[in-house]
């Protein structure tokens, strides 16, 4: 088969977005993360069957009221980046400076003045063990389960939880004994048409990259006989000749333990079977045909002969791929955010809402500034400007009013629930800062990479400073 031809134009949600300037013809390694980086997944699809498995695990431990058997999986009722609060049973959405702009009590909003008496109107403290981020898209379902539960604990109660932490312990230990991941990997395997995104464009990506002299390198934390098969399903068809996916890669390592390969020290082994049970410890240099597990990414670095912004990592997970990897070792880093496609489809549909809100801001800042003024003559002692007063206040209403029409507008283009991924309120959210602080550069698929060529220099924006004309 011949490879796909890159188009002509670009969609913008296709487009690499760019926080750092990043020169690929300094890049010597590329390493890929596989889930929902190189293999992208129907999210909602995948979180379903995910929330489906976790539910009957839950069943097991005796919570079988005919209100727990009735829930179902609400792909919108929990976005990534949101904050979980073990201890109130709350989900947050935090600005960059871990300000809270929304809150939700299990499925129930929370009306300002309770989420300023819980939270005190002050900044909450991310590191505490209390708050949870849910940095990644397989955290839908286990986000989702927990805001549910929370409205059966607080109207029936939950045999064996006596708190909201509970709830969350008890769902993320549901997760980790009940092997969902492997059935959802079964699952998947079976039925790769309903799970499977596939991105043509992404073989043609990494052949270029290959035959620009760079070095491609597969970490995941997904076993040998899940990878192999799951990118063959992905990728092989779209190679041509006897190409398969293994000619891609120079190195191949599974089973990683990200983020603990980039914090830890692990021996490296090879993969001896098909099977990925039988395993030999690893010595010597490392070998295209072969496959590896464990190992970490500072024996990577040494055997490769690479470090620090040499090497650019291209992962989906916020804090496993791309802050640890950045902060530790100084790689330059991609973050795969797949809901760009959403993200700039709203910011494309607000465009002349936004306009509107413009003008209508800038129509009631004049009128304030005219009534704060009027109301300084008045502490002279002169009183002859109620009426003009009165007359004002009844403008800025009446603009109150249409701004908040036009905001309520703009809602109905994003997330029912919490609004657009990146913003929060108007500021950045706290995983937009993420985003903005670890990752080079970003973009929702890896064939981006691909149409702006092994060869691109990726030049940011100039920063705006509010005096900024």
């Amino acid at each position: 088969m011949t490879l796909p031809t890159w188009p002509d134009r670009v969609a913008p949600q296709h487009r690499v977005h760019v926080n750092r300037t990043l020169n690929l013809r300094t890049i010597k390694a590329i390493g890929y993360d596989m889930d929902y980086t190189l293999v992208g997944y129907q999210a909602a699809e995948w979180e379903e069957r995910a929330y489906k498995y976790l539910k009957e695990n839950l069943l097991d431990l005796g919570w079988g009221s005919p209100r727990f058997v009735a829930l179902e999986f609400d792909a919108e009722r929990v976005i990534r980046g949101l904050v979980v609060d073990q201890q109130l049973g709350n989900l947050l959405k935090v600005n960059r400076f871990a300000y809270i702009k929304q809150a939700r009590h299990g499925l129930q909003e929370m009306p300002y003045e309770q989420l300023r008496a819980q939270y005190f109107g002050s900044p909450i403290d991310l590191t505490d063990p209390r708050f949870v981020q849910l940095d990644t898209l397989f955290s839908l379902s286990e986000g989702c389960v927990f805001a549910q539960l929370v409205d059966l604990f607080d109207s029936e109660g939950l045999p064996g939880v006596h708190d909201y932490h509970g709830i969350w312990q008890r769902v993320r230990k549901a997760l980790d004994e009940a092997h969902i991941e492997g059935e959802l990997k079964r699952d998947l395997l079976k039925d790769p048409d309903r799970y499977l995104v596939r991105d043509p464009l992404a073989a043609r990506t990494l052949i270029e990259q290959k035959q620009a002299g760079k070095k491609l390198i597969l970490i995941t934390n997904s076993g040998w006989a899940f990878s192999r098969q799951v990118m063959a399903l992905a990728y092989d068809d779209y190679l041509p000749g006897d190409m398969t996916w293994r000619d891609l890669f120079d190195v191949v390592i599974v089973s990683s333990r990200k983020p603990g390969f980039f914090t830890s020290n692990h021996r490296f082994f090879e993969v001896m079977d098909d099977a990925g049970d039988h395993l030999k410890p690893f010595s010597g240099e490392l070998r295209s045909d072969a496959v590896y597990l464990g190992g970490d990414a500072a024996q990577l670095e040494n055997l490769l002969g690479l470090s620090g912004d040499e090497i650019l990592y291209v992962g989906d997970h916020i804090y496993g791929d791309v802050i640890v990897s950045k902060n530790l070792l100084q790689w330059r880093t991609c973050l795969i955010l797949s809901e760009m496609d959403q993200e700039v489809a709203y910011l494309e549909a607000i465009v002349p809402i936004q306009a509107e809100v413009d003008r209508l801001m800038a129509m009631k800042q004049a009128l304030e500034i005219q009534y704060d003024r009027l109301r300084s003559v008045d502490l002279l002692g002169d009183k002859g400007s109620v009426d003009e007063q009165d007359e004002l206040r009844q403008r800025l209403l009446s603009i109150d009013a249409q701004l908040g029409e036009e905001l309520r507008s703009m809602a109905g283009h994003s997330n029912p629930y919490w609004g657009p991924l990146m913003r929060a309120g108007a500021d950045e959210s706290l995983l937009a800062d993420q985003v903005e602080r670890y990752a080079c550069v970003y973009a929702s698929l890896v064939s981006a990479l691909g149409v702006a060529t092994p060869f691109h220099y990726f030049r940011s924006k100039r920063s705006m400073l509010p005096h900024d004309l």
